[in-house]
């Protein structure tokens, strides 16, 4: 004898057999997760009056976040390039042209105090009396009280 089996309707609770109907896909990478159930408990059932709430897939927010991320990464970039001119650029550049000026400072201290030293030994010379004598015979063409001085004039033309 052969018994024709019928499939029987769930009956609630604890049942094992899925009601027939539409055969739900496998959950994607880009699927939001709204909940997850804990081991031992149940998922509620659409059938048992709780309703899971899905993401509304017609007004996507991620264009729109990626656009405002894409428009902040770039202000962001500009700044940091920005700052890079402001602190690192032009500073260097008038680092640069302040180096030089003080080294051109350093060489003419440097000159100036050659010549100090030379105008000192030259004032400490001047001091004697010999020095005295040899400048005013020089220069100023005086002589000695009991001496004559005599200029000899080049041959005429």
């Amino acid at each position: 004898m052969t018994q024709s089996r019928s499939p029987k309707p769930p009956t609630g609770r604890g049942t094992s057999r899925s009601a027939p109907g539409p055969r739900r896909r496998a959950p994607q990478a880009h699927d939001r997760v709204v909940g997850r159930a804990r081991r031992g408990r149940p998922q509620p059932r659409r059938s048992q009056g709780i309703s899971v709430q899905r993401p509304d897939r017609s007004a996507e927010p991620r264009p729109i976040l990626r656009t405002l991320t894409k428009g902040v990464a770039r202000v962001v970039l500009g700044l940091v390039i920005l700052a890079v001119f402001v602190f690192g650029v032009f500073p260097t550049g008038s680092y640069v042209e302040q180096r030089n000026e003080l080294d051109r400072a350093v060489d003419e201290l440097e000159q100036l105090e050659g010549d100090n030293d030379l105008l000192q030994r030259r004032v400490v010379r001047l001091e004697s009396d010999e020095e005295i004598e040899r400048v005013a015979r020089q220069e100023f063409d005086m002589v000695l009280p009991d001496e004559e001085s005599y200029l000899i004039l080049p041959p005429g033309s």
